[in-house]
């Protein structure tokens, strides 16, 4: 029979000795280590369980993930077939300008400049249908959110 923790210490107190059935008791309150442990008797499990995220759910946040890069001078991204670039936020920590194309020196997709820890978001609605390399030059974080 399970019994509180509080009824078991004093059964156990110096110089009393348990009876038999006060020490199986005792065994019977706690869950041995080879013991399968039901969800409902662990507090708060869930709870925790509930606000778990879905597969979908971190699909959809994948989705929405931007990719992070540090342009330095000059960066690339490797865009996949069949990617949509979206948007583009630069943050610079100086102010100056921004270039993100599809070749080092030709297309541009973005030509602007940015100011100084101000992040600036450029859409773009740019479709990859073949695989390529998207370009980014000047000094700037670059946050691509693709789709």
């Amino acid at each position: 029979m399970k019994v509180s923790l509080n009824t078991i210490k004093n059964w156990f107190r110096t110089g009393l000795k348990p009876t038999q059935s006060q020490f199986w008791d005792t065994w019977d309150s706690f869950f041995h280590k080879d013991d399968a442990i039901p969800t409902a008797s662990i507090t708060g499990l869930d709870i925790a369980l509930a606000n778990i995220p879905t597969s979908e759910q971190l699909a959809a946040l994948a989705a929405v993930s931007p990719v992070v890069i540090t342009v330095a001078g000059a960066a690339t991204y490797s865009i996949t077939a069949g990617k949509f670039l979206e948007v583009v936020v630069a943050d610079a920590a100086a102010s100056g300008s921004v270039k993100v194309g599809t070749s080092l020196a030709g297309t541009q997709i973005i030509d602007d400049a940015v100011a100084a820890g101000v992040p600036t978001a450029f859409r773009v609605d740019y479709y990859s249908k073949n695989a390529g390399t998207i370009h980014l030059t000047g000094t700037f974080t670059a946050k691509l959110y693709l789709r």
